[in-house]
């Protein structure tokens, strides 16, 4: 048996479909499943590292250069792009198929689907099992959970707009920021350095593995309503969502409507429109972040990648 997964990413891509494929395929390879990675990465080097890091037995850019055993290859697909028709992705090439999806994603012929979001019930004919919840939600195993918040202490704040940023978050959330006078340590996570006048209260580092350390330890996160921020409810931050593209409107809706995040804004019509009196009052109300923390506490594990390939080996 082996576990060959298919993913692109990119600026324009984003890097939501790999690092979720990637997430899966560290458990799988931790458990001696051999697994190979079929995808093009481009722009985005620490993704490149990432994949390249996890122990893959084989890392190909290109499709035409595989050729699977329909006998013994588990094909586990996560993307918008490729078509439900090319060649590569037919049941007939493998032993079994298996979709990561969500409301874009193509309709693959596959034998389980699996959605790592919030949503239990999907209405849509299919043949195969769906299995769909935060159960699923897999997760890096450099992902931890942190319940440590000091409110007597600097307010640790990261601003990072999913893994690639594309329609300009960090910037917008930062020019916010920089007009509040409360006392704080903001992290901002940007490959773009440009057009930031910041003070002492903030740091710039790039978009990188690196994010995992400083993540880990913080009171209050901005970020897209990506996996990005599915991460830091698992980590247990208080976390404040904006929506930026259509891929983003269902997680922005599930997590706002269930209060697990604060909603602070959408980029229509080419710019950003967002609720500068609740940043301010994320900032300010230790309350506000006490109970977004505790709506969203155990709401997210660390054990769903761990499930998806239980539920591939069954298969």
């Amino acid at each position: 048996m082996r576990f060959v997964f298919r993913a692109d990413a990119s600026m324009t891509i984003g890097s939501g479909h790999v690092m979720r494929s990637s997430a899966i395929a560290e458990e799988a390879i931790a458990r001696g499943i051999p697994s190979l990675f079929v995808g093009k990465i481009s722009e985005l080097d620490w993704v490149n590292e990432r994949i390249r890091g996890l122990g893959f037995m084989q890392i190909l850019e290109n499709t035409s250069e595989f050729m699977p055993d329909k006998n013994e290859d588990i094909l586990i697909i996560d993307s918008y792009e490729i078509p439900a028709n090319d060649v590569f992705v037919q049941l007939r090439n493998w032993s079994k198929v298996v979709s990561i999806f969500d409301e874009l994603t193509p309709d693959y012929s596959c034998d389980l689907r699996i959605h790592p979001g919030l949503t239990k019930a999907w209405l849509d004919p299919f043949s195969g099992r769906t299995l769909s919840g935060a159960k699923f939600v897999p997760l890096r195993k450099s992902i931890k959970n942190s319940s440590v918040h000091n409110p007597e202490g600097t307010l640790e704040v990261l601003v990072v707009g999913g893994g690639s940023d594309a329609y300009g978050f960090v910037p917008a959330v930062v020019n916010v920021l920089t007009e509040l006078t409360q006392d704080f340590h903001a992290t901002i996570f940007t490959n773009s350095f440009l057009g930031m006048d910041l003070d002492e209260r903030f740091s710039l580092s790039e978009i990188g593995l690196n994010l995992d350390l400083v993540a880990n330890a913080v009171d209050l996160v901005f970020t897209t309503a990506s996996t990005t921020s599915l991460e830091f409810l698992a980590r247990g931050s208080a976390v404040a969502i904006g929506c930026a593209v259509d891929n983003q409107e269902l997680y922005y809706k599930e997590l706002s409507g269930g209060n697990y995040a604060a909603p602070i804004g959408e980029f229509l019509n080419n710019e950003w429109h967002l609720d500068t009196e609740l940043i301010q009052e994320l900032f300010s109300s230790e309350t506000l972040r006490t109970k977004l923390r505790g709506n969203s506490a155990d709401l997210i594990d660390l054990d769903g990648a761990k499930r998806i390939v239980d539920e591939i080996l069954k298969l």
